[in-house]
């Protein structure tokens, strides 16, 4: 298997780096040729900088986080969790002369403590008589947990009913994963399990629609399931179908176990991975069983490190590339 740390450093092109990383465990040769080897995908960590902001931008909408959140939730594995992820804490900005870390990118901002209680001295993380390590009060309050607990629409609220979804659906808990449609700002992929499928569309622009394209076996049309598909879509909204395609909105994301008879043909994302340009850096490249495609990935990875030196700080001196 392989821990998909670097998809934690991922930036707007998260749909592709995910997409590299489902492809590539994917063994082609060997004795568990067409075997998917154990994923482990990450949030973020203490390094990389809040989750909504590296993917989203500054200032997504909370539609945005929720359809990221449920992005994640929706792969296949184990998943680790940034703390405050599923608070979508956004990136703090802290002043210099509150930092306590004096590298790169500012990393105190993802590292300010989780706000507990809004109503309580430094949100609940500790007394009144003690101080944070960083600045707490910098974190707008509708982010505590005790804010968020009380609002069904809240950004915790809509974590933990996905997560709850995702714990007792076993096609999640179990399927593989098969992709369907890629590009920069958008994903689909189905979840597979003993011959019962969910299909999985995300599109994280927040300027326009994406029409998902699909091809059913049997030559049958999307059109002809609509009424079914309404039905089992996780979020019970409506969405636009026409033929074969099905239009999903800005920031939105359409989630559906799918009828008996709707089966999708998916693709191989393999091919996609020749040009040098198209990723930054896949994690774990010296997993991937095809020697071809692994060297490509080797070359990828290291162009990424050489491009992204940590400063030139005393506190780093004589510690290589840090990585």
């Amino acid at each position: 298997g392989g821990y998909s740390f670097s998809l934690a450093w991922a930036g707007d092109n998260l749909t592709e780096f995910m997409a590299s990383a489902i492809a590539c465990s994917k063994q082609t040769e060997g004795e568990n040729k067409g075997k998917m080897t154990g994923l482990v995908f990450a949030t973020g960590n203490h390094d990389a900088g809040r989750m909504r902001n590296r993917v989203l931008g500054d200032n997504p909408s909370d539609n945005a986080v929720k359809t990221l959140q449920k992005l994640y939730m929706s792969l296949p594995g184990p998943l680790c969790v940034y703390n405050g992820d599923e608070l979508g804490l956004p990136q703090v900005k802290v002043p210099e002369h509150l930092r306590v870390d004096p590298c790169l990118n500012n990393r105190d901002g993802c590292r300010v403590p989780i706000p507990w209680d809004n109503e309580k001295p430094n949100m609940g993380f500790c007394s009144e008589d003690n101080e944070p390590f960083l600045p707490i009060h910098l974190i707008d309050q509708k982010y505590a947990v005790s804010a968020q607990e009380k609002d069904k629409n809240s950004l915790l609220s809509s974590y933990r009913t996905f997560a709850d979804y995702r714990q007792s659906n076993e096609i999640m808990q179990k399927g593989g994963i098969e992709l369907v449609e890629v590009s920069k700002k958008f994903i689909a992929f189905k979840r597979v399990h003993e011959g019962k499928e969910i299909l999985c569309a995300f599109n994280l622009s927040k300027d326009y629609d994406y029409k998902l394209n699909l091809e059913l076996y049997g030559g049958k049309q999307v059109q002809d399931f609509k009424e079914d598909l309404k039905k089992n879509e996780f979020d019970k909204k409506d969405f636009e179908v026409n033929g074969n395609s099905i239009k999903i909105p800005p920031e939105g994301c359409f989630i559906v176990e799918c009828p008996k008879d709707f089966k999708v043909a998916t693709r191989s994302y393999l091919e996609d991975l020749t040009p040098e340009g198209k990723l930054d850096v896949v994690t774990r490249p010296e997993k991937i069983a095809d020697t071809e495609i692994r060297i490509k990935l080797e070359k990828i990875k290291n162009n990424y490190y050489k491009n992204h030196q940590p400063l030139q700080n005393p506190m780093y001196r004589n510690r290589g590339n840090g990585r």
